[in-house]
């Protein structure tokens, strides 16, 4: 699925300070009393990587019920290892749970099928 920078998809804008474009992924996570919103910033000044990075994170997140724009796969900029440490500082995930997201990363290797 192609997209324009005058119509990103859902989860990417344009941040005119940085100048770049941001990637924006929340979750509702409602294992946690009370549930907590988690969130993912992080800019890029690729239009496509912003894109890719979006929906790896998506997937690590939602897991089979991500809804992607691409195949999922990250681009070759950026690292799995970068993602997870993204992740961490921001208090997406936390430091606990990380072995739970690289077990879940690993899985992601394969990308889903489309049907």
């Amino acid at each position: 699925m192609a997209f324009s920078q005058d119509a990103p998809p859902r989860g990417i804008v344009w941040h005119h300070r940085q100048k770049a474009w941001r990637v924006v992924v929340k979750k509702m996570d409602r294992s946690v009393n009370p549930p907590k919103q988690r969130k993912f910033y992080r800019e890029f000044k690729d239009f496509d990587a912003a894109i890719r990075v979006r929906d790896y994170v998506s997937r690590m997140l939602h897991g089979s019920n991500a809804k992607l724009h691409t195949d999922g796969r990250l681009p070759s900029t950026v690292s799995r290892l970068d993602v997870i440490r993204w992740l961490v500082a921001q208090s997406a995930i936390e430091s606990s749970e990380v072995a739970k997201f690289t077990a879940r990363v690993n899985s992601l290797d394969t990308p889903p099928t489309t049907s």
